[in-house]
């Protein structure tokens, strides 16, 4: 979330017949994309090249299988305008919310999205280029994290691929996830890695044992370990990268150890 592109309250209803907005509020976390939030509204211009349309019918999908989604009540675009989910952020991670989550992914997870095509959340090419900038700017990461490149991807499906705090609210013990328009297809496991990464738990065996339980009991705590250490490793990468630093790579590196083992990651 984030203003990239300054709009007044007078310009928001000029943009969508038969809405009225009172109040126009700027969100301040992020610069990826304009984000406002209008009278139980999010109203979003996206200052991105991304497939918005195929978002949407994403969040039809899910909400139809019973996931509590945001979707699209209007759009002008590159003016779109989501239902504004209630709820909290996730400030210290309790029992129900690993079961709220673990059934989250399994029924997201077991959906068939036959009409929408996506590229792969990880890419071999984009993992070189990511990896020859660590290597030339930060080598002591670049050594840490080499071992990326012999990662075998297995891809299961359309999966979430940015399950962090900030994108997931809580009412009660009801778990409400937006922000999927970083979606692509991967691992199942790689997006519960993610997800574990994300939410600061992925030292937690109790919580990976209960997560398991409920999600999928034929998996083994050994791949799973296997998906938290290749998700927290990547998104490092990547963030190195982003902000030409490791500031905030160390946020999820402080426990990666290197390793040379060519990680396999399969839902079975």
């Amino acid at each position: 979330m984030g203003v990239k592109t300054t709009i007044t309250l007078k310009e928001a209803n000029s943009l969508f017949e038969g809405f009225e907005f009172k109040k126009l509020t700027p969100t301040k976390d992020g610069v990826m994309d304009t984000t406002y939030f209008a009278d139980g509204f999010v109203l979003k211009k996206y200052e991105r090249d991304v497939d918005v349309k195929r978002d949407i019918e994403l969040l039809n999908i899910l909400k139809k299988n019973g996931l509590d989604v945001p979707t699209c009540r209007a759009k002008n675009d590159p003016f779109y305008l989501y239902e504004k989910l209630n709820g909290l952020h996730v400030k210290s991670v309790k029992t129900f919310h690993i079961v709220a989550m673990a059934r989250f992914f399994k029924t997201f997870h077991n959906i068939k999205f036959k009409t929408l095509k996506y590229d792969e959340v990880v890419k071999q090419d984009e993992v070189k280029k990511l990896l020859n900038y660590t290597k030339t700017h930060f080598f002591y990461y670049y050594k840490k994290l080499h071992f990326l490149q012999n990662y075998n991807l297995h891809v299961d499906g359309v999966i979430h691929a940015d399950m962090f705090k900030d994108n997931v609210l809580f009412e009660k013990q009801k778990v409400k996830v937006f922000d999927f328009i970083d979606s692509a297809n991967g691992s199942f496991l790689f997006d519960v890695g993610v997800f574990f990464v994300g939410f600061g738990i992925d030292k937690k065996l109790f919580y990976k044992k209960l997560f398991l339980k409920i999600y999928n009991p034929k998996i083994t705590l050994t791949k799973l370990e296997e998906a938290i250490k290749y998700a927290k490793a990547f998104y490092a990468l990547k963030r190195i990268e982003k902000y030409k630093n490791t500031k905030k790579a160390k946020e999820l590196l402080w426990n990666t150890e290197q390793t040379s083992t060519n990680i396999k990651t399969h839902q079975k």
